[in-house]
C-alpha cells in the first residue's frame, strides 16, 4: 500500500501536468474576459506535446517556457525569461525587456481585433513569420534590431499589403536576416527598415514580390554586386610584359629625323 504522503505527491504531479490544459480551457471558455498568464521568475512552464490556447489573453514571461502557445494578444518578456524550443503565436505586441536571444519560432497573424502591432526591444530569433490578409501594420522599434537566424516570412495580399514600418518615421529600425537563412516575401509595403547587417531582403525589383518601397530602406530590393574577376600573379606579370613589348614596338616604328 502507498503512504498518504506518496498519494499526495502523485496528485500534485498530476495537477501540474494538467496545468496547460486548465489554463487553455479557462481562457477559451470566455475570450472576452481573458486576462494575463504569468510565468513567474524562477518557474518553468512545459507544454509537452500539447499547447496553451490563450484566447486573446496576454502573456508575461519572467521564467522558463518550453512548448507551444497560441492565440496570444501581447507577449511581454522581462529579465530572467528563457525560451527553449518555443513556438509562439500572437496578434498584438511583442515586448522584449529581457534577454535578446530567445529560442522561439514566432508566428504573427491577424486576430483579436488588432490592426497594428509593435515589436519592441531587440530579439534574436530562429524564425519569424508575419502574415496578414487585412493590411495590418507592424512597427519595429527604431534603433533596435531584430535578428532572424534561419527563416523569415513576410506576406500580405496584393490588395491589402502587409505594412512594415519603424516606430519613429524619421529613424530606421533594424531587421537583420542572417546569410544563408531562407526568406519568403510577398505583398509588403515597407519603409524605414534597415537590413544592411545581413543578406539582402527581397533582392530585385519590388514588383517581383508584389511589393512597394513606400520610403527609404536599406538592403531591400537590391541586387547582389557582380564580382569582378581578378588576375593572379602570373597573369598580372604577363600583362605587364605585353604592355612593355607594345610600347617598345611603337617606339621602333617612329620615323627617324636626320639633320640636313
Amino acid at each position: 500500500m502507498f503512504s498518504e504522503s506518496t498519494i499526495a505527491r502523485s496528485r500534485r504531479f498530476r495537477g501540474l501536468k494538467a496545468l496547460p490544459l486548465l489554463v487553455a480551457l479557462a481562457l477559451s471558455a470566455n475570450p472576452a474576459a481573458a486576462g494575463v498568464v504569468v510565468v513567474g521568475s524562477g518557474s518553468n512552464l512545459l507544454t509537452g506535446s500539447g499547447q496553451i490556447e490563450l484566447g486573446c489573453g496576454d502573456m508575461e514571461i519572467a521564467g522558463s517556457l518550453s512548448g507551444e502557445v497560441t492565440g496570444a494578444r501581447n507577449i511581454n518578456f522581462t529579465a530572467g525569461a528563457a525560451l527553449t524550443g518555443a513556438v509562439l503565436s500572437l496578434s498584438g505586441d511583442w515586448i522584449n525587456n529581457g534577454p535578446q536571444a530567445l529560442d522561439a519560432i514566432v508566428d504573427w497573424r491577424d486576430g483579436c481585433g488588432v490592426t497594428a502591432s509593435n515589436m519592441l526591444g531587440s530579439s534574436d530569433l530562429p524564425a519569424l513569420n508575419i502574415t496578414s490578409e487585412s493590411g495590418r501594420e507592424v512597427r519595429f522599434e527604431a534603433n533596435a534590431e531584430q535578428r532572424i537566424v534561419n527563416s523569415l516570412g513576410l506576406t500580405g495580399t496584393p490588395d491589402t499589403r502587409l505594412r512594415l514600418r519603424s516606430t519613429d518615421p524619421m529613424l530606421y529600425a533594424g531587421l537583420t536576416l542572417d546569410f544563408g537563412a531562407s526568406q519568403l516575401i510577398d505583398s509588403v509595403d515597407v519603409a524605414r527598415i534597415d537590413s544592411s547587417a545581413g543578406q539582402s531582403i527581397a533582392p530585385g525589383d519590388p514588383a517581383d514580390y508584389n511589393s512597394v518601397r513606400a520610403g527609404p530602406v536599406r538592403n531591400w530590393f537590391t541586387l547582389p554586386p557582380i564580382p569582378i574577376p581578378t588576375l593572379g600573379l602570373v597573369s598580372s606579370s604577363l600583362l605587364v610584359l605585353i604592355m612593355i613589348l607594345i610600347g617598345l614596338f611603337h617606339q621602333r616604328q617612329r620615323p627617324t629625323n636626320f639633320p640636313e
